[in-house]
């Protein structure tokens, strides 16, 4: 399905809603804020709000032993985000919404919000379909969801790529998408629940 069909789809399915969510999800690299961030550029009164900003503090994954795995399902606070997009869904009142600040690799609060005004709110992240509590939680709440699901292959090439993108040396990029992006990738792919809509990225 290409943009302008998905695009299409989506108002048609909002068109009696006071408020309709999306929800986009899929391995890291596969695309996911591409598209969300396409959408909400070409529908009018929409907002995207990242998976991202529940990122658990860098100083309380390494009090876990878990600062190498960051990404990992279990290294975000999946229930403040679940919480969040139950109260998008449930009030018009101004949400606050806080993002990831990938320079500083570390959660930024306050610069987003979502308001009455929005009424598609694109919410995209790697774990929006995990079928495990509290994650299971999520699907109910998007009145339709995306998965897209591009090959293992191409997701890794797209990571390294990240990595170098980001000064990374070539076997320190490697070295860092092996142990924990791509089994963070197939995690994902082994266990989510089917979206309404599949799409290969």
């Amino acid at each position: 399905m290409e943009l302008p069909e998905l695009k299409s789809h989506i108002l048609e399915l909002a068109k009696d809603k006071q408020r309709f969510i999306v929800g986009i999800a899929g391995p890291p690299a596969s695309g996911k804020s591409t598209l969300a961030e396409s959408l909400c550029q070409n529908i009018n009164n929409s907002v995207v709000v990242p998976m991202d900003g529940f990122h658990l503090p860098n100083d309380v994954l390494e009090q876990r032993g878990m600062l190498e795995r960051k990404g990992a399902h279990f290294t975000f606070d999946a229930e403040g985000f679940i919480q969040l997009v139950s109260q998008i869904r449930n009030t018009e009142k101004l949400v606050e919404v806080p993002e990831f600040d990938r320079s500083q690799d570390e959660v930024v609060f306050n610069k987003l919000t979502v308001s009455s005004e929005n009424k598609i709110v694109i919410i995209e992240g790697n774990y929006l379909l995990l079928d495990e509590e509290p994650w299971s939680a999520l699907k109910s709440m998007f009145d339709v969801s995306i998965c897209i699901s591009p090959q293992l292959e191409e997701i890794k090439r797209r990571l390294l790529m990240r990595w170098l993108d980001h000064g990374y040396s070539e076997s320190d990029a490697l070295r860092k998408v092996q142990s924990n992006d791509l089994p963070n990738a197939q995690y994902i792919l082994e266990h989510s629940s089917t979206s309404d809509i599949m799409l290969n990225g």
